[in-house]
């Protein structure tokens, strides 16, 4: 059974406030996240356009990602460095105590 999100968004004209400010690294992991996920358009987005469209939205110029993941793969310790700190950042947020 395909993933079909019908709450799609009307795209705001540029926004200047909204900009890529962690590493060029951390994106690329977000978007092979993005893609072995098969999150964006039910997997049938390939790693090219969802970088081109994230290149584009957080007005980042990536390079060679291919090159970057390759070079991600031969890292000691955590592959997924980037990944992880998001994991970490929205369980920390979730323990909070907000009231």
């Amino acid at each position: 059974m395909s993933k079909i999100n019908k709450d799609v968004a009307e795209v705001p004209g540029t926004d200047t406030d909204v900009y890529w400010t962690e590493s060029k690294n951390a994106l690329v992991e977000l978007i092979y996240a993005l893609y072995c996920s098969e999150s964006v358009s039910n997997g049938r987005v390939g790693i090219r356009k969802i970088s081109e469209t994230l290149q584009v939205l957080f007005r980042i110029k990536l390079g060679d990602i291919h090159h970057a993941f390759h070079r991600m793969k031969d890292r000691t310790g955590s592959r997924t460095i980037f990944l992880d700190q998001l994991k970490n950042a929205v369980e920390t947020y979730m323990d909070k105590d907000l009231f």
